[in-house]
Order: C-alpha cells, then structure tokens, then sequence
C-alpha cells in the first residue's frame, strides 16, 4: 500500500514538473510579440485561457521593460502564481479587471497603471490615452475596439462615464483652494509663491509675480504636496538664463522598449551600450545586470521669452513631490537654479518623457509603465526620490518656510 502511495505521488509530481515546463515553454513561445496581430474586435466576456493568458502577457512584458522592479520591497516576479490563480478565479470581466489592477497594486508606483475605462477615455493628465496611443496605430485600434465595451461594464456596476465629457483641470484642487498662493515676507527682499499642482497652467501668473519683485534678491517656491501634472514649470525655469542640462536614462533592451524606441519617442536622444555611460562602474549592481542600453542627451536651453528675474531661489520639499514636480527639483538641482530645501521627493519625474503603453490580447486593456530608467541628480534611481540640497525636517507647514528665511539671513546655502 505505502509502495502503492508512493508510485502515486511520484507521477503526480512528474506530471506536475512537465506540466510547469510546459507551461514556461509556452511562455516563450506565445508572448515575444508585443503588439497585437488580430483585427480589432469588440470585447465579450472572457475565458479563463483568455484571462491567464493576458496575465502572463503583462507579466513577461513587465519581467523584460519594466525598469523599477529593483528598488521596492515586494519581489514582485516571484509573486507569479498568486496573481495566475487570483486572476484565473475569477466570475467574470469586471472582477478579471480588478484582480489585474490589485496584482500591479502590489508595487508602489503611481506611473504603474492598467487603465479603467474612465482613465483611458478621459485623462487629463497628459494628452488622453487614445491620443497617446495613435501614434502606435496597432495597440490604439485593438485597444479602443475593447473599451467601448469596458465602459459598458464599469457603467453597469454604477459609474456613469461618458467619453464627450472630460474632467477640467479645476476638478483636480478641492472647492475654494487656488492653485497659487503668494506673499511678501519681507518687503523689498524675501517674496513666497505656493505652486499646489502642475495639473493647471498657472504659468502666467507666476510668471507675473516674478515679474512684480524683479528686483526682490530672494524668492521662496513651496511645492509641498504637488504631485506633479504636466511639465508647466519649464515655462517659468527655462526662460531665467541659459544654462546646460544633461539627461541620462537606461533601457533594459525589451522588445516593447525597443518598439518605442524605433518609433522616434526620444528622438532628441542618443542611443549606446550600457558599458558606455561614463559613471558605468559605480551603477549599482542590478542596473549594469538588467539592464543593455545608455540613453543620453546634452543640450544648452537658451530662454525663448525671458523673465525678468535674477534673484536667489530655494525650492521647498517634501515626499509628497512627485512626477513632473521631481522633474523640476532635479532641473533645479543639475543647473544649480535654485537650492532645494526640506526632505527627500517621492521621485517618479527623471524616468524618460513618455511611459510605455501596450493592450492585452484578449481583454484590449492598457498597462503604462515606465521604461526608461532615469538618475536624479545625486545619482540614484529616480524611483526612490531626489534628495534636497539642505534637508529640514519639520513638524508644521510654516516651521519650513520660516527655517528657509533663516538659511536666507543667515547665509546659510
């Protein structure tokens, strides 16, 4: 009888084994195109081949580009088989999408998203994601086909999505709150601007303060809590003073990647082996072994309408900063522009200026992620936040603000 048990479990686990081959074989072979062959067609309610199927595409597809992998907690690539099963269990689309949405929740990246319906129809943050994706004709036409039906769901659990109606950037500050506060500290020296988002162009109104204290030596922007939007600050610190940047990002060589690549998205850029960035030996380990290619650009901006202000900036921090607001410590930072005062950013804003987008096969839903790795200006991944140039940890909004004024007096920067 033991003998009998025995024999049993050994097949099983020998069937197991070939099967888990198999399955990783099939992998290989299903998964190396990233976009999608068939004609468009509209979406129904998915198998559970379907459903395992699109999760392993996502997965592999995020194994090969998915450059932030390395700096975080969770491992998420040895989480496969919990998110297979999850998603595999699922009754039907809607609970498909939400266990798709949790498996990349797991990973604390706000540029890591697969799209709802409502996101993708209307995104403001950038250009909308179908006008993104027109550029890629072949994800955008797959992708769209699927979403008019994946609207229809999301509607049908209680959200009323109507792609004729887009959020206006106002939605994005709570009722009453403006997106520019100002103030005179000091009358004739030490002037306050409080940008809350670069949701909303404000850059005409900033740009018209700076121009009432032109003559003001000190000029404090507080950017706490900005989670960043679009890049509106470029409007304001490309037009101070001519001034040289250089930019450099790392691709790990997937075939998604390289498809954005061939398409001209950094087309200002230059493209070599890893081995060739300058500062290759003191990349940290897990960068020089995943990843192949060295992105880098280095232009002098020279300003198109200048602003009339030539006083000393400090930039006040805190890790809530993110996105496009990081982006705009770092510039700061690189060009010595400003000084950077509190605590170290959230980060997300050094990592290339487009994310990747693609579709599942079956379900047409879209995963944007990023791609391209990029440094923040002390040298560290950008995932992990840009450190400011004189850290002040504080207990109260006003006590960083009144800490900047005595670095300012005291001259101490």
């Amino acid at each position: 009888m033991v003998k009998k048990l025995f024999c049993l479990i050994l097949m099983g686990l020998i069937i197991t084994l070939l099967g888990g081959c198999e399955d990783a074989e099939k992998s290989e072979q299903e998964f190396d195109e990233v976009i999608p062959k068939e004609e468009p067609t509209e979406l129904e309610e998915l198998t559970e081949e379907e459903k395992v199927e699109d999760f392993k595409y996502m997965y592999n597809i995020m194994k090969e580009n998915y450059v932030n992998l390395y700096d975080i907690d969770t491992d998420w690539l040895d989480m496969k088989a919990h998110f297979k099963a999850s998603v595999k269990d699922t009754d039907d689309n809607y609970e498909f999408y939400q266990q798709m949405y949790n498996s990349l929740r797991v990973i604390d990246d706000f540029h890591l998203s697969i799209h709802d319906p409502e996101t993708y129809f209307s995104n403001p943050e950038y250009d909308s994601i179908p006008e993104r994706l027109q550029q890629f004709e072949d994800i955008y036409e797959h992708a769209d086909k699927k979403y008019q039906g994946w609207k229809e769901i999301f509607n049908e659990k209680g959200y009323d999505i109507d792609p004729e109606q887009l959020p206006q950037e106002e939605q994005y500050l709570e009722d009453g709150v403006v997106n520019i506060n100002t103030e005179i500290i000091e009358e004739g020296k030490i002037a306050y601007l409080q940008i809350h988002s670069f949701m909303i162009d404000s850059s005409e109104e900033i740009r018209n303060f700076m121009e009432e204290i032109s003559d003001y030596p000190y000029l404090i922007i507080d950017i706490r809590g900005n989670k960043g939007g679009m890049l509106h600050w470029q409007d304001i610190f490309y037009n101070l003073e001519e001034v040289d940047y250089k930019s450099y990002l790392f691709s790990k060589g997937g075939d998604l990647a390289n498809y954005f690549l061939e398409h001209k998205v950094l087309e200002d850029y230059n493209i070599d082996d890893i081995e060739e960035y300058p500062g290759y030996e003191d990349l940290p380990d897990y960068i020089q072994e995943n990843f192949e290619d060295y992105i880098w650009k280095e232009k002098t901006i020279e300003p198109e309408d200048p602003l009339d202000f030539s006083g000393e900036i400090f930039i006040l921090t805190d890790r809530y900063v993110y996105s496009a607001s990081d982006r705009l410590v770092n510039f700061a930072r690189i060009t010595d522009l400003a000084t950077v005062v509190g605590t170290r950013t959230r980060g997300g804003g050094m990592n290339g200026p487009q994310r990747l987008l693609y579709s599942l096969p079956n379900s047409g839903l879209v995963v944007e992620f990023e791609g391209f790795l990029g440094l923040n200006a002390d040298g560290k991944n950008s995932y992990v936040g840009t450190e400011p140039d004189i850290e002040v940890e504080t207990q109260t909004y006003q006590e960083l603000i009144d800490e900047t004024v005595e670095i300012i007096e005291e001259g101490r920067y």
